[in-house]
């Protein structure tokens, strides 16, 4: 019944009754809220982890370059210099990109946002695209979330006397771009605390910048940042940066204006996917961003961009539903893409390898990326997708990690076999010569058994939940805990907990691969649940018995518990 994963491969958090009786009594919490709040270190480490003010946020000024870089930029609002925000095509790029383009448009700044097309311009910043910017009459060009490794962008701009400001939050190389300046909390350890930034994090510290040097000069800015709040949020959560420190901050603000006063853009995306409700994390995850990603991946990220600045909701609603067409491109070019990658892995991963390495005859270049994460979510392997593009003799590449590996260190051990690579540890992307692969395989898969083989094969079926309770637990006072606890996400994650001896009724599909009914106690307690399931099925049988691991959520439909099911097991 399970849909991957025996009980016997279910553990408990390791937490003392002492240390639980501790937390308890300190924060005043319900047992389970208790036992969630234990096992996680980062919020549980001050008495202070309630607290989402934003009067919290530390001092942008902290950043090396940032005085230099609003110096710079307020130069170039007075000397009516075209500026121009160079953004990434993904939901935090175009967030990013639009927070700091309002900004600056706040000012009277003469600026606009440029989105790199993955079909025409490739990744980030490069020698043409800034020679675009230069025939378009800029003499400042900001980056957001992409530019850290764009080295023959920097170096033409400095050549061709285009002032370049990279802000980012991806890895820096071992050196630094020749840029005017950067902004990047990963180029310094001072900075540790905010290495958790998503680009629009990154991109609203130096907004925040700029409104502080602004009140030096005696120029007041015509918004108020924290109405912008609700674009940190959807970049932050879609990126799947950590929703600790800053960023819980961050986007447990941006969530509140999300669901109190969303702009016209997230207005028509919420009447797409018919949420109408509570907007969660999950929500922005599962529903929201894929559609803002479907313009970078398969059609014109502009789209994305003037969606979420726009003033109109007719407009808006025209917008969407071009993003809805992107969207069902995207779904369709996965889908065919996917049961070809899906065979190359299953014959690999037969032979026991360290990571799956699925090369496609000419799949397109916006989904790779979404079929290494399948895979790598099937497997339980790192998976890297490399498929041809516009040039026959070069791959494009993404790759996913997981159990702790660090793919893009492992990049880096082979940087002189690839044209091109970035990303994150678990996430990257990357380029090579068509000649170089199966060096690149060598490499790449010698380094991976010397090294990290043993963590696969170690935490592969292992699965942890917080905690064993009843129905009777999930009460008023608990709910209201595990709200204070949101945003739940990457870093922070949902609460799990096991329930036994539960009987599931009234099951109905009200979409494909969803299941839906109540789960029911020995003290007939009802609550609803949703169940995502790989297949349409609904083979429980009423009177019989199961054990459950869900994680409860507020249902704001009656203001009641719901569950959410992850697996479930016939009770022997």
């Amino acid at each position: 019944m399970s849909k991957s994963t025996p009980l016997e491969d279910w553990y408990p958090k390791d937490v003392t009754a002492e240390e639980l009786d501790d937390i308890q009594s300190r924060f005043e919490l319900s047992r389970p809220a208790a036992t969630v709040l234990a096992s996680r270190p980062i919020l549980k480490k001050n008495n202070d982890c309630f607290n989402t003010s934003l009067a919290n946020l530390s001092d942008p000024f902290r950043f090396p370059d940032m005085q230099k870089t609003v110096e710079r930029i307020f130069q170039a609002i007075d000397k009516e210099e075209t500026i121009v925000v160079h953004g990434d095509y993904d939901t935090d790029g175009v967030t990013s990109s639009t927070l700091l383009n309002w900004v600056l448009q706040s000012y009277g700044a003469k600026s606009s946002v440029f989105i790199s097309n993955r079909l025409h311009d490739g990744y980030g910043p490069t020698p043409i695209t800034m020679q675009n910017q230069i025939d378009a009459g800029a003499s400042l060009v900001i980056s957001t979330d992409c530019g850290i490794t764009s080295f023959e962008a920097a170096d033409y701009a400095h050549e061709n006397g285009l002032d370049f400001i990279i802000t980012d939050h991806h890895n820096p190389a071992e050196k630094l771009p020749q840029a005017f300046s950067i902004i990047n909390p990963r180029i310094t350890t001072e900075l540790l605390d905010l290495y958790s930034l998503a680009g629009v994090g990154v991109s609203f510290k130096l907004c925040h910048a700029l409104l502080k040097h602004g009140t030096t000069l005696g120029k007041k800015a015509t918004i108020d940042l924290r109405n912008g709040l609700d674009l940190v949020a959807l970049g932050t959560i879609a990126d799947s940066c950590p929703l600790v420190g800053e960023n819980r901050s961050l986007v447990k603000n941006g969530l509140k204006l999300l669901n109190i006063n969303p702009r016209p853009g997230v207005r028509a995306l919420y009447e797409a996917t018919t949420l109408d409700t509570h907007i969660t994390a999950s929500d922005i995850s599962r529903k929201i961003s894929p559609k803002i990603n479907a313009a970078g991946r398969v059609g014109d990220p502009m789209v994305s961009a003037k969606l979420l600045a726009s003033n109109s909701i007719h407009e808006s609603r025209q917008l969407v539903n071009q993003l809805k067409n992107f969207n069902r491109i995207r779904r369709n070019a996965e889908k065919s893409a996917y049961m070809e990658a899906f065979q190359i892995a299953k014959e690999q991963f037969a032979s026991s390898p360290p990571l799956l390495l699925v090369v496609g005859p000419n799949w397109h270049p916006g989904v790779i990326g979404l079929l290494s994460t399948k895979l790598t979510k099937h497997f339980g392997l790192p998976s890297i997708v490399l498929s041809k593009d516009k040039n026959p003799d070069e791959l494009l590449g993404s790759g996913r990690s997981c159990n702790s590996i660090n793919l893009l260190e492992g990049l880096k051990h082979c940087s002189e076999l690839l044209n091109n690579f970035g990303g994150h540890p678990m996430a990257a992307g990357l380029s090579l010569a068509v000649d170089n692969l199966d060096s690149f395989k060598i490499k790449l898969t010698n380094l991976l058994q010397s090294d990290t083989l043993e963590k696969v094969e170690k935490n592969h079926k292992h699965h942890y939940y917080d905690g064993e309770f009843t129905f009777q637990d999930l009460d008023e006072k608990f709910i209201t805990d595990l709200e204070a606890m949101e945003p739940f996400g990457n870093g922070n994650d949902a609460p799990i907990f096991l329930f036994k001896n539960i009987q599931i009724k009234d099951t109905h599909h009200p979409i494909s691969a969803v299941l839906s009914g109540f789960v029911v106690d020995k003290f007939s307690t009802k609550i609803p649940f949703t169940y995502y399931t790989p297949f349409d099925y609904s083979d429980f049988e009423s009177a019989k018995l199961y054990n459950i691991i869900a994680t409860p959520y507020r249902n704001y439909e009656n203001k009641t518990c719901r569950l959410l099911l992850h697996e479930v097991f016939a009770n022997q």
